[in-house]
């Protein structure tokens, strides 16, 4: 039996070179603590096999000063992911959930009441209703709809006081898990990703873009809001219509204080978006150049039993 502290890892993309010993293609494999430093031809032959395609949660990693930019390094490019964990549902399953329930729930309120924002009660009827519709059609053992049903089946009135104090400002859901697919000016990237919401005012020119997190605030501001204000720089780049941008925000789902706005306000939107896009040209620069500089936060990450600078 394997132990939670055991260096157990599934291995992607590891050149032969690596990692002496290679079992079949998703089997466990133990990786000894050795360096594993990334080249500029790896990075080059990993690109050209996405077509140049980069997550923008990897360049957020290379952008934020205090990330760890090695860990990008071993889940992007070397592509090493923990084994499953005992847990009812991992964390970032239990968020594709939530998120998958909340794209549910908001395309039934666009089609019930198009242009509109129902009555409390209505929506808390339609929450009801699609949430016991969702779980029904999802397949998953029933342990686990129970469990997500007692978890977040209490969160219709929460949700309701974000629409309301958005329609107070002339906004309502507008896109839903938008897929985010924009050439990065001045270099051959193509930044990926997707939105988990963006509220509109009707003509689309007023615009906020929005998370959803299942877990708790972490880091400071800047580190918090980044990749939210980078989905905002993008959306804009490629909709013109779109000319004010208001400060994006973070829902935490199961916070006392769900609706977290970025500290900039909207005031600050415009001079924020143009940081937020030098500072993606910069991290491109160092993918680019195989720079994936590690960060002593080694007590969160994934990668502790294998990382050669783990502390």
């Amino acid at each position: 039996p394997l132990t939670p502290s055991a260096e157990v890892y599934r291995t992607g993309a590891l050149a032969p070179e690596e990692v002496e010993a290679r079992q079949a293609p998703a089997s466990p494999q133990v990786l000894p603590r050795q360096p594993m430093r990334p080249t500029v031809s790896q990075v080059q032959a990993w690109l050209e096999q996405r077509e140049y395609r980069v997550p923008l949660t990897l360049l957020e990693k290379l952008a934020l000063p205090d990330a760890c930019g090695y860990q990008a390094y071993l889940a992007r490019i070397l592509r090493l992911q923990p084994l499953e964990t005992a847990a009812l549902l991992p964390p970032a399953e239990e968020g594709n959930q939530v998120h998958r329930f909340l794209r549910y729930l908001f395309e039934a309120l666009q089609k019930q009441y198009p242009g509109r924002l129902p009555g409390e009660s209505e929506f808390l009827a339609l929450f009801t209703e699609s949430m016991d519709q969702w779980l029904q059609n999802t397949p998953m053992v029933p342990l686990l709809r129970a469990f997500l049903k007692r978890r977040y089946g209490g969160l219709g009135p929460l949700l309701y006081r974000h629409l309301q104090q958005e329609a107070s400002e002339g906004l309502l859901p507008y896109f839903l898990e938008l897929p985010v697919k924009v050439p990065l000016p001045d270099t051959p990237l193509v930044i990926v990703g997707r939105v988990d919401r963006i509220d509109a005012s009707p003509d689309g020119r007023r615009f906020r873009v929005l998370d959803y997190k299942t877990g708790n605030p972490w880091g400071n501001k800047t580190e918090q809001f980044w990749q939210v204000w980078a989905y905002t720089a993008l959306y804009r780049s490629q909709h013109p219509e779109a000319a004010a941008p208001l400060a994006p925000q973070m829902l935490y789902l199961g916070h006392k204080k769900p609706v977290h706005t970025a500290p900039e306000g909207n005031e600050g939107a415009e001079s924020r978006i143009a940081e937020v896009m030098e500072e993606l040209r910069r991290a491109a620069d160092r993918l680019l150049q195989a720079h994936f500089e590690p960060a002593p936060r080694c007590f969160s990450c994934p990668f502790n039993e294998v990382c050669p600078y783990a502390a």
